[in-house]
């Protein structure tokens, strides 16, 4: 992980490529998977830890029969095209506030 935050600090090519990944959060639930399909092409080689990872955690890995695998963060948990729609909070800052307020 050492390179990988080295190589985002100093390579604005790849902390770009980073964003995109990112971005994904922010984007209808209905078009992550194509997207993401679409960001695994494009991307170079240099980014292919990083989808896999984010493939088997977040997206699902592709299977031969065409479906893919559960990923074990469902889209519809981490995915915040809605709440950002109708502004609403994306994290739990404000509970984690008041959780150390009350300890």
């Amino acid at each position: 992980t050492q390179g990988l935050q080295k190589q985002y600090e100093e390579n604005i090519d790849f902390a770009n490529g980073i964003h995109k990944i990112a971005a994904l959060a922010f984007i209808h639930p209905d078009n992550v998977i194509n997207t993401f399909t679409d960001l695994s092409i494009h991307l170079d080689d240099t980014f292919q830890t990083i989808l896999d990872y984010f493939e088997d955690n977040y997206i699902g890995r592709f299977r031969a029969n065409g479906s893919r695998t559960r990923p074990l963060f469902a889209i519809e948990y981490w995915n915040v095209y809605e709440r950002t729609k109708n502004q609403q909070m994306r994290t739990n800052n404000s509970a984690e506030a008041w959780n150390r307020r009350i300890s």
